[in-house]
C-alpha cells in the first residue's frame, strides 16, 4: 500500500483553449466582434484576453439573490459573459458596456485592503465612466434588470 501512495500521479491542469475553441457567436450578439471593437476603440488594441459566453444554465440557482452578467478571470485573462445578455431584447450597447466593464478588471486588478478584495475602487469607477454611453447603459440596466434574471 505504501508503494501506491508514492506512485500517485498528479493531474495535469487542463490545457488552455484557444480563442477559436471558445463560443463567441451567440444568437444575437458576437462577443469576439464586440471585444475587438471595444479593445481597439478604448484600449488601442493592447488588451490580450479571451472571451466567451457562459455555459447554459436551465434555471437560476436558488442560492443566488442576484445574477452576475459577467465575470473575469484575471489570472487566465478570460472574460465570461452570461447568456442572458444574448437576447434580442438586450441592446448591443449593454453587451458592449458589460465587455468594457470586464476588460477594466484586466486593466485594474483587484486590490486587497484589510484582507478583503476590492474590485471597484475609485480609479476603476473613474475609468468606467469613460464609456461613451455610460449614463444610457446604467439607466437601461436599472430599468430592465428584471429581464436579465430569466434565461
Amino acid at each position: 500500500m505504501a508503494k501506491r501512495d508514492k506512485k500517485r500521479r498528479r493531474r495535469k491542469p487542463p490545457a488552455k483553449k484557444s480563442q477559436s475553441a471558445l463560443p463567441t457567436k451567440g444568437n444575437h450578439h458576437d462577443l469576439l466582434e464586440i471585444f475587438n471593437a471595444i479593445n481597439l476603440w478604448y484600449f488601442d488594441g493592447k488588451i490580450k484576453a479571451r472571451i466567451s459566453w457562459g455555459r447554459r444554465v436551465p434555471f437560476p440557482p436558488r442560492y443566488h439573490k442576484t445574477m452576475s452578467m459577467a465575470h473575469c478571470h484575471v489570472e487566465n485573462r478570460l472574460i465570461i459573459i452570461s447568456r442572458s445578455l444574448d437576447r434580442s431584447s438586450v441592446p448591443r450597447l449593454i453587451v458592449e458596456y458589460t465587455v468594457f466593464h470586464e476588460i477594466l478588471h484586466l486593466k485594474f486588478p483587484p486590490r486587497i485592503k484589510n484582507g478583503r478584495h476590492n474590485f471597484h475602487y475609485k480609479e476603476f469607477c473613474d475609468a468606467e465612466k469613460q464609456f461613451a454611453n455610460y449614463a444610457e447603459a446604467e439607466e437601461w440596466e436599472k430599468n430592465h434588470n428584471y429581464l436579465l434574471h430569466f434565461f
